[in-house]
């Protein structure tokens, strides 16, 4: 569809579906989505829901550049949450992280999110980007959530997760 700013037809969706069904099937982990670029911020939440489906069921991931980062990103949060609810596929919010002075300390309301979808029995994890100029106790704050997150994943999996620290 390129930079067209509208809905797939049938026709077009049916393809997408082929096409991840395809890449799934020759050994793709997922699906990823830039909802915040172009053209991805194009797609509608109900086209990566049936895109999300199809990784679903051959056991794939959905990982999302959210759709906002600053403040829409708790709209963006709750979106990447229902898509993985609907589509029933564990989800990755990649580089997750708050963007403007507006925004600081929000973190504790998405990752609140998170919780609270993962007590849901969501599959659902931050992939932190923690820029350089983030303060000292936020920091600990969010290293001793990701821990917190990490425990109760490998006792409800009994596998061992990892996660890093990238900064900007």
């Amino acid at each position: 569809m390129g930079l067209v700013d509208r809905a797939p037809n049938n026709a077009e969706l049916a393809r997408m579906r082929e096409m991840v069904a395809e890449a799934m099937n020759d050994g793709a982990w997922g699906i990823s989505t830039g909802l915040k670029y172009l053209p991805g911020s194009f797609a509608k939440t109900d086209e990566v829901i049936a895109l999300s489906r199809e990784a679903a069921k051959r056991g794939g991931y959905y990982t999302s550049h959210l759709r906002e980062e600053g403040l829409g990103l708790m709209d963006a949060v709750k979106e990447a949450i229902e898509i993985g609810r609907q589509a029933k596929i564990p989800i990755v919010l990649t580089h997750h992280k708050v963007i403007g002075q507006p925004m600081w300390g929000k973190s504790r309301k998405t990752l609140a999110l998170v919780d609270s979808a993962r007590k849901e029995g969501i599959d659902v994890i931050p992939e932190i980007m923690i820029p350089l100029i983030s303060h000292v106790n936020e920091l600990k704050w969010v290293k001793d959530r990701l821990e917190l997150i990490a425990q109760q994943t490998m006792q409800e999996e009994e596998l061992e997760i990892g996660y890093s620290f990238c900064t900007m």
